[in-house]
């Protein structure tokens, strides 16, 4: 019964989300293989968009992404406010229209915003989170 208790807990603990951002490393001998990633999880898993970040030897990559009904090509324009200016960009869905890569102009603008300790405010065809900065960006 101890065991199943601490089962429990541990699951209960597990299913909680985070609140900051969750780093990543993919290390290997070949350089091209390596990878680092940034990941930001929404805390409201229905409504929320998540921000990951890819880095590897050859790119730096940022995307948005939702869990729940894929948004149509055509509804794919995001609304970033950066605080001190506001900007609408589309978005490249990928496959399954959850998961949307942000165009490399507007990913500079959103990684020095976070760097330089501003949230940024994102909406995308009413899903919306408040992105807080991070220190490990």
């Amino acid at each position: 019964m101890r065991i199943l208790s601490g089962a429990l807990i541990l699951f209960a603990a597990g299913c909680e989300k985070p609140t900051d951002w969750e780093s990543s490393q993919i290390t290997s001998h070949a350089k091209e293989h390596c990878s680092s990633r940034l990941y930001y999880c929404s805390q409201d898993p229905v409504g929320g968009i998540d921000v990951e970040v890819i880095e590897t030897a050859e790119h730096l990559r940022a995307y948005l992404i939702i869990h729940s009904s894929p948004i149509p090509s055509e509804r794919a324009i995001a609304h970033f406010d950066f605080g001190d200016k506001t900007l609408d960009s589309p978005l490249h869905p990928l496959q399954g229209g959850q998961r949307f890569l942000i165009p490399d102009a507007v990913q500079e603008i959103l990684l020095a915003s976070l760097r330089a300790g501003k949230s940024v405010q994102i909406k995308l065809a009413g899903y919306e989170a408040l992105i807080p900065s991070s220190n490990k960006i």
